[in-house]
């Protein structure tokens, strides 16, 4: 089913990654389900697998979350409990845009970095480490989401 103007013919990446480690925690259960022998087969066979009673939840706390972050909803009318869409919001792309207009300078400074490392509220929340300075500056933060 497309969600507004999308094209429900044809396949689409996310650019946007998720925004919280207890979102990613419950992606990562929903995929180790997926992959577990199903407990129920429809009449065709085909595995059921029912989405964990937390997602939903994690989406709207995240949404609220990004919200309060932002000033104003993040909730697209198109489909509100899409955290997608939400991410998407040109609210948080603007305040992520100002973010890294101001710390990209660092990350280009020298030609020996090849990581980073990112906290939330003092408390170191993940990074990524590559084989060399081309590959970070090639791939940097957008090769991988938050863990």
């Amino acid at each position: 089913m497309a969600r507004g103007n999308e094209d429900a013919t044809q396949f689409a990446s996310a650019a946007s990654v998720m925004p919280s480690h207890d979102a990613m925690l419950a992606m990562r259960a929903y995929s180790a389900a997926a992959a577990a022998p199903p407990a129920l087969a429809s009449p065709r066979g085909v595995p059921i697998l029912e989405q964990p009673a937390g997602n939903l939840a994690t989406v709207q706390e995240t949404q609220e979350s990004l919200a309060r972050s932002v000033g104003g909803s993040v909730a697209a009318l198109a489909s509100p409990s899409s955290l997608q869409l939400s991410l998407e919001n040109e609210k948080l792309k603007e305040a992520q845009a100002a973010y890294i207009s101001a710390l990209q300078g660092a990350g280009e400074s020298t030609d020996d970095i090849v990581g980073y490392v990112f906290a939330i509220n003092g408390k170191i929340n993940g990074g990524d480490v590559y084989p060399s300075n081309a590959l970070f500056r090639k791939c940097g933060p957008r090769c991988s989401p938050p863990t």
